[in-house]
This record gives structure tokens, sequence and C-alpha cells, in this order.
């Protein structure tokens, strides 16, 4: 959680689930199913960049209900966008050429917020499969399989 502002991620008052940040490969994107184990609202969503490519990244993050798999490439199977921003390296961001190649899990959890006003929320039931498609314009997506 970072306290960063009314409108700058997940505020400290919601809950947040955490990936590892291993990061262990990377892309323009990627696709991941969520089973609620409760109602909930999604509100936020922010990811992990290395920016390793540009400096600003266009994010696009659409949502279906059901598993995303054997949809990866049918357009109209993702009706819901919940994101459609343009987000920028923040200006402290690590910089490989004179820090070195390992980036702090502190600087990655800050490295792409999406802002609270730019996310639609999404309503998902105890029991559902909601899939999320992210799609960034920079290979700078990083995740962990």
């Amino acid at each position: 959680l970072r306290g960063r502002g009314t409108d700058e991620g997940m505020c400290p008052e919601e809950s947040s689930l955490e990936t590892t940040f291993n990061d262990g490969t990377g892309s323009y994107g990627g696709l991941f199913d969520v089973l609620a184990k409760t109602d909930l609202a999604l509100t936020g969503i922010d990811l992990n960049m290395d920016w390793n490519t540009g400096d600003a990244a266009h994010v696009l993050v659409y949502a279906r209900k059901g598993s995303w798999f054997g949809h990866q490439n049918i357009a109209d199977s993702w009706p819901h966008l919940l994101v459609n921003t343009t987000i920028y390296r923040p200006l402290d961001f690590h910089n490989r050429s004179t820090d070195g190649p390992y980036i702090q899990i502190d600087m990655k959890r800050s490295s792409a917020v999406i802002p609270k006003s730019q996310f639609t929320p999404l309503s998902m039931k105890i029991g559902e499969t909601w899939s999320l498609y992210i799609c960034t314009s920079l290979a700078d997506f990083r995740y962990t399989l």
C-alpha cells in the first residue's frame, strides 16, 4: 500500500493483493484470472514496469467474466474496458546504467501507479472467475510465471 494521495494507486483504507514482484519475465502485457472468494469491488490496479525502453506507456486493461484461456486472441471476448490511460516513468525511478541491474522491491511497487480516476471499478460476486488482460505500449511490463 502506498499513501500517495487520493488519486494515485491503492489508498490505505483499501485492501490490496500483492504479487511477489519476482518478475522473471515480461512483455507488452499479460492475462490472469481472479477467483472472488467474497463479494468485492476491484477499484484499482498498479503494475510492475522496469522502464527499459521508454518513459511513457499507454495502458489498456480489459476484463471478462470467466477465464481468459481460449479468449486471448478474440477482441469481442473482452467487453469491459477498465483502464485506458498513459502512465509515465517516475522521476526518481531506477536507472540501470548508473544504478546497476537490480531494482529494489519498493521501487518496483511504485513503478507504474494507475490513478484511481483512470480505473473503472469492477464488481465481482463470490465464486465468480474474472480475467484481466493488461496491454501496454512498451515491452516493459514485468510478471512472474
